[in-house]
C-alpha cells in the first residue's frame, strides 16, 4: 500500500485581490457512463449473476428472525410488515469466528469447519431463522396480492482456507494441506458438496443456495498462485463463488482470474474517515465506482451500525445517493448492515433522521432515486489571477448559508495526476473585506485512489454572522505540482463530519501526565531511536524500529532543528509489505512551519511555509514472513532474487524532497493502515549535507486502543455531542487525570474550555468541574474564573472557566477530579482556549 509517485512543491506568497469579472465554471456530478475507460466492462448485472442485493447476515446461534425480516420486507414503525415491499433478494451468511479461530485470518482446520456446518444447519440454527423471515415476507407479499417474491438466494461463507495449515484433516481419504493448489480444490469441493447436501435436505421453500463466499477480503502474494483451486472445487460442485474485497485489496483486479464468479469492492468510505481517525472523505464512492465499473465490480453499501449519529445518517444517505447518480444501484451489490441492523431498533426509532435512513435503503432496493445529501455550492471561477501570479484559482459563490455544515468538499478528476497545494476558505465581511475562515493543504492525492478525490476544508460555522454569505475558495498551486488548474466534479458542503470550533490550542502537544503509561510493543527506548544512525535492514523484527498500530489512524513526528535551516530532503526509514501486519507508512507527507504544526488543515491562516509529499518506497531488503516458514513458495527462488512471492517483511524508505525551503520546524505526518515501522529519521540541506535535529512523537508508540489519547484528537477542533467512539478520549471516573498542553507558540487565554459527554446507556458520566493552571513566564499558576455549563446534541457538554486574562501562556493543565462512579467513564473530545 505505497505511495504514488510524488511531486514536491512549496506554497508561493501572493496578495489577494479582489475580481470583477468571472466565469460561470461547469461544476457538476458526471454520470457514470462517462467516467469509466474504454476497457470498462460495468457493473455486474443481476440477470447475469442470479441476485441483485444481498444482505450481510451475521448468522450466529443468537440470530432472530425479527433481525432478518427487515432485511427481506419493510416494515412500518412497530416493526410489522408492510405488504407487497420486498426488499433484498439475497443474503451472505457470514461468521467472524468459529471455535475461537477467527474464519478470515485465523488458521481453521476440518473440525473447525464440521462445527460450522453443523451450527449453521441445526433444527432451529440460523439457516433456519433466515428462511423463517423469508416466509413472513412472502406473506406479506400475499397480504397485498403482489406476486411471491421468488426463493431468495443463500450464500454462505466458506472460511479462508490459510496456507499456513499443513494439516487441515482428512477429507476423501487423505490429510491435505492448504498450501497445495490440489488439496486446496479437494477442501472447497468437498466444503461445497456438503452445504449443497444438508441444504437440499432441509427442503426450503423460501430460499436457494446461490453459492459461496470468500470470507478473507483481499489475496494475498503467497496464495495468488495456487488460489484457482478454490473456485474450481466450488464450481465442480455446482455452486457459485463470490468476492467482496476491500478498497482495491490485494488482488482486485484479478478477481476473474482467480475463478470468481462475481466481486463486489467495499469503498472503505464509512469505517476510514475522521470519524474513525482515518482521512477519506465521500470523494471515495464515485472514485470506486469508476474502478469498479472498470474491472466489472459490484459496490458494497456500508452502514454504520444503527445509524444513531447525524454524520452516520449522512454517510448512508452519501452511499445510496451516489449509488443512483453513479448507477451501482442497477448493479449487483452487498450491503454491509452491521451486526443485527434489523433490530438494532433503527426500524422503530422515535428519531426520524435515524428512522428515514432504513426507509431510504428501502427505497433504494426497490428501485428509487435518492438524492444527495451534500449542499451543493454554485461556484464562479474568477477570469483572471487572483494575485500576483498565476499559480491561484479563485471560486466565488454568493447566497451560501455556511450554518448547515461545517465543511467544505472539492471533488477533482484528476486520473493520478494530482494537484498540490493549498485551499483557503474566506467569508465576505459587511464592509466588503475578506475574513478567512479556514485551510487545509494537499501535499499530494491519496496513493490508494486514482481518478476522483476530495480535499475537505472544514470551518467554525458559529463564526458566521448571517445565513446567506458570499464566500470564496482559493486554491493556490504548488510549484511542483503535476497539475495546475485539476477539472473539478463538484464543490459541496459536506455534513458528514462533527463540527470544529476554532481552538487556540490548535497544534498543541498533548501529554497525559497521570497514571502509568501504556506498555509499547515497539517503544522509542531511547527517545532517540529514530535519529541514531541505526538503520533497519533485517524487517519489522530487528528490534531497531519504533511502531505504531492502527486501522485506520493517523500519527505525526515534529522535527525540531533548532533554528531557521534550508533543507533539501527528508528521507524516512520504514517496513512494510504486509507480513505481520505492517505496511508502509500511508499517505506520509512532510510539511514545514516555523512554529510545529501538527496537522494539515485548520481554522484561522495557515501557519505552514511548505508542504512536500513523499515518494513510494524504495525496498532495500527482502525477508521471509516471520514465523511464515510453511507458506507456499515458488521452487527455487529466494527472497535475494527480490522475487520471491513470500518476501512480504521489507525494509525500505521514503523521501520527500523540494524546492529547498527555509523552516525550523518539519513535520512529518502519515496514515497507519495496521502497523506502521520506523527506524531512522534524515534531513539533509540544499547541498545534501546532513543536518542534526531533536524530534518529538505527538502519538505514542504502540497500540491505539478504543479510547486512548492519539496526541491530536483533543486539539483538533473537531468535537462531538454523542458517543462518537473514535473522536473520544476517556478514561475511568474514579480515576483523577492530569492532561498538559504545550502550546505551539505564546497565546492569551481568555476562557478555557472542556468538551466532555453524557451517555448512560454506554456508562459515559460527565465531570461536574475541572481544574486548571496555565504556565505563563515560566510559572504554572492556579487558574480562577466564572464557571459555566452548556448542553449541546444529545449528550455533549461543555464545561468553561471564562472571564481569564493570561497572555504569553506557553502551556495548559487541565485536572479532572476522578470523584466519579467506579464503572463510569469520563470522556472528552476537545480541550479549547479562546
Amino acid at each position: 500500500m505505497s505511495g504514488k509517485a510524488y511531486r514536491p512543491f512549496v506554497f508561493s506568497t501572493v496578495a489577494l485581490i479582489s475580481v470583477a469579472f468571472c466565469l460561470l465554471v461547469a461544476i457538476s456530478p458526471v454520470r457514470a457512463q462517462g467516467m469509466s475507460s474504454e476497457q470498462s466492462t460495468g457493473y455486474p448485472k443481476p440477470e447475469a449473476v442470479g441476485f441483485h442485493h444481498a444482505a450481510l447476515i451475521y448468522a450466529d446461534d443468537q440470530l432472530d428472525e425479527r433481525a432478518v425480516l427487515p432485511l427481506f420486507n419493510r416494515v412500518d414503525n412497530t416493526g410489522k410488515p408492510i405488504p407487497g415491499a420486498s426488499m433484498f433478494d439475497a443474503a451472505v451468511l457470514l461468521r467472524f469466528t468459529i471455535n475461537g479461530k477467527q474464519t478470515d485470518y485465523g488458521a481453521t482446520t476440518l473440525s473447525d469447519w464440521q462445527t460450522l456446518i453443523d451450527q449453521w444447519f441445526s433444527t432451529g440454527g440460523p439457516i433456519d431463522t433466515v428462511e423463517k423471515a423469508a416466509e413472513q415476507a412472502d406473506l406479506a407479499a400475499q397480504d397485498d396480492g403482489a406476486p411471491q417474491q421468488s426463493q431468495r438466494s443463500i450464500i454462505v461463507m466458506m472460511p479462508w482456507m490459510n496456507p499456513s495449515v499443513g494439516s487441515f484433516g482428512k477429507v476423501n481419504g487423505s490429510d491435505r494441506s492448504l498450501s497445495s493448489a490440489q488439496d486446496r480444490q479437494a477442501v472447497a469441493q468437498w466444503f461445497a458438496n456438503t452445504v449443497s447436501q444438508r441444504f437440499s435436505q432441509k427442503h426450503y421453500a423460501h430460499l436457494a443456495l446461490w453459492g459461496l463466499y470468500r470470507m478473507r477480503e483481499d489475496v494475498p502474494p503467497y496464495e495468488q498462485h495456487i488460489i484457482a483451486g478454490d473456485a474450481q472445487g466450488v464450481h465442480n460442485s455446482g455452486l457459485k463463488y463470490l468476492f467482496i474485497p476491500y478498497y482495491k485489496g490485494l488482488g482486485w483486479q484479478s478477481w476473474k482470474e482467480y475463478g470468481f464468479d462475481v466481486a463486489i469492492m467495499q469503498p472503505s468510505y464509512a469505517f476510514r474517515s475522521p470519524l474513525d481517525g482515518g482521512e477519506v472523505n465521500a470523494s471515495r464512492l464515485q472514485e470506486t465506482a469508476v474502478a469498479a465499473q472498470k474491472y466489472g465490480l459490484g459496490i458494497e453499501l456500508e452502514f454504520r451500525g444503527c445509524s444513531r449519529l447525524t454524520t452516520e445518517q449522512v454517510m448512508a444517505m452519501q452511499y445510496l445517493a451516489n449509488g443512483s447518480t453513479y448507477g451501482y444501484q442497477d448493479g449487483v451489490s452487498a450491503a454491509f448492515l452491521g451486526e443485527g441492523f434489523g433490530s438494532c431498533g433503527i426500524t422503530t426509532s422515535s428519531n426520524p433522521s435515524q428512522r428515514s435512513v432504513y426507509d431510504a435503503l428501502a427505497d433504494y432496493v426497490s428501485g428509487k432515486h435518492i438524492s444527495s445529501p451534500d449542499v451543493d455550492i454554485k461556484a464562479v471561477e474568477s477570469k483572471q489571477s487572483v494575485g500576483q501570479s498565476d499559480n491561484q484559482r479563485m471560486y466565488v459563490a454568493r447566497e451560501v448559508d455556511l450554518r448547515k455544515f461545517n465543511s467544505i468538499r472539492i471533488d477533482f478528476a484528476e486520473h493520478q495526476q494530482y494537484w498540490q497545494g493549498e485551499v483557503q476558505l474566506q467569508v465576505q465581511t459587511a464592509n466588503g473585506g475578506w475574513k478567512q475562515l479556514a485551510w487545509a493543504t494537499r501535499p499530494g492525492g491519496d496513493s490508494l485512489a486514482d481518478d476522483i478525490q476530495g480535499v475537505v476544508v472544514s470551518f467554525d460555522n458559529t463564526r458566521v454572522d448571517s445565513d446567506r454569505q458570499t464566500i470564496r475558495l482559493i486554491l493556490t498551486t504548488a510549484q511542483r505540482s503535476p497539475v495546475s488548474k485539476p477539472p473539478i466534479v463538484r464543490i459541496v458542503g459536506d455534513r458528514s463530519l462533527d463540527p470544529v470550533t476554532e481552538n487556540g490550542l490548535a497544534n498543541a502537544y498533548t501529554v497525559v501526565e497521570s497514571g502509568k503509561p501504556r506498555p509499547a510493543s515497539y517503544p522509542d527506548k531511547t527517545s532517540h531511536m529514530l535519529h541514531d544512525g541505526k538503520i533497519s535492514t533485517a524487517g519489522w523484527s530487528s528490534g531497531r524500529n519504533v511502531g505504531w498500530n492502527s486501522n485506520p489512524g493517523k500519527s505525526v513526528i515534529n522535527i525540531d532543528l533548532g533554528s531557521v535551516r534550508r533543507v533539501g530532503a527528508v528521507k524516512v526509514y520504514a517496513q512494510g509489505g504486509s507480513d505481520a501486519a505492517v505496511n508502509w507508512p500511508l499517505n506520509p507527507v512532510a510539511t514545514f512551519s516555523n512554529t510545529p504544526t501538527l496537522m494539515g488543515s485548520g481554522t484561522g491562516t495557515s501557519p505552514l511555509l511548505a508542504s512536500w509529499p513523499f515518494s513510494t518506497p524504495h525496498v532495500i531488503a527482502k525477508h521471509a514472513p516471520v514465523g511464515g516458514e510453511s507458506l507456499p513458495t515458488v521452487p527455487g527462488i529466494s527472497c535475494l532474487t527480490a522475487t520471491e512471492i513470500t518476501c512480504t517483511n521489507q525494509d525500505g524508505y521514503i523521501e520527500a524532497t523540494g524546492t529547498p525551503v527555509g523552516a525550523r520546524y518539519i513535520n512529518i505526518g502519515f496514515s497507519t493502515n495496521s502497523w506502521a515501522m520506523l527506524s531512522e529519521l534524515q534531513v539533509v540541506d540544499s547541498v545534501g549535507n546532513p543536518i542534526n535535529f531533536s524530534y518529538r512523537l505527538a502519538r505514542a508508540p504502540g497500540d491505539l486502543d478504543n479510547y486512548s489519547d492519539d496526541g491530536l484528537r483533543l486539539t483538533d477542533g473537531r468535537y462531538t455531542g454523542d458517543f462518537a467512539w473514535r473522536e473520544i478520549s476517556g478514561w475511568p471516573a474514579n480515576e483523577a487525570v492530569t492532561l498538559r498542553f504545550d502550546a505551539a507558540k505564546p497565546i492569551d487565554v481568555n476562557t478555557i474550555s472542556v468538551y466532555t459527554l453524557n451517555a448512560g446507556s454506554y456508562g459515559i458520566v460527565a465531570p461536574t468541574t475541572f481544574a486548571a493552571q496555565v504556565k505563563t513566564a515560566g510559572q504554572w499558576v492556579d487558574v480562577q474564573g466564572r464557571r459555566e455549563q452548556t448542553s449541546f446534541g444529545s449528550g455533549g457538554v461543555r464545561l468553561d472557566i471564562a472571564d481569564l486574562r493570561y497572555q504569553q501562556v506557553t502551556a495548559v493543565r487541565i485536572l479532572l477530579p476522578g470523584d466519579g462512579a467506579s464503572w463510569a467513564w469520563t470522556m472528552i473530545s476537545e480541550v479549547k482556549v479562546a
